[in-house]
């Protein structure tokens, strides 16, 4: 059995990462740990802002000691630019790391998140402007701002989902090809 550390204490997430890891291993076990000693921005607005945050939440799970791989999740928003057009992107970024150390770097897909939206999210965070529009804090457990914005075509889960395998793809060719 393959053993998965995962720091959050979001289900979806732990949903997306199981999905993910069942794609590549038969048998998998995905524990989540969580500790608030760890400091995360709360709204990363940058692609580097979620990656650190990744970084930090899959070392947390690392230096533990006790999974086959740990993972750090993070959802974040960039600004992206070109010409007269700006506007921000939506995505989940995911930092694993196996028992030997090495580690992958994977992206789930991206959407625009409307305009409306932009200045309360970076204000806060997506989480909340995402329970002030639903009434509920439980659409972050499922759905996801995502789900929302798409009547629950795409959700939460399939990014997380996504951004974990994508990052096993290299991950899993490193350990195949015994590279670092």
């Amino acid at each position: 059995m393959v053993s998965v550390g995962v720091f959050t204490r979001n289900k979806a997430k732990v949903l997306g990462v199981e999905k993910a890891f069942k794609v590549f291993f038969d048998d998998v076990s995905v524990e989540t740990v969580y500790s608030n000693e760890l400091k995360l921005v709360r709204q990363p607005s940058s692609v580097e802002e979620a990656l650190d945050g990744a970084l930090k939440r899959a070392r947390y799970c690392f230096d533990l000691g006790v999974f086959d791989y740990s993972v750090g999740l993070e959802g974040g928003v960039d600004r992206v630019s070109t010409g007269s057009t700006s506007f921000y992107i939506a995505f989940h970024i995911a930092y694993v790391l196996d028992g030997n150390g090495r580690y992958a770097v994977g992206l789930s897909s991206g959407y625009q998140v409307p305009q409306q939206f932009i200045d309360d999210i970076l204000g806060d965070e997506m989480a909340s402007v995402l329970a002030r529009l639903t009434g509920s804090m439980k659409s972050r457990e499922d759905i996801g701002f995502v789900g929302y914005l798409s009547n629950s075509l795409v959700t939460r889960v399939d990014l997380a989902y996504e951004a974990v395998r994508n990052a096993l793809i290299h991950l899993r060719w490193l350990e195949r090809e015994g590279g670092t």
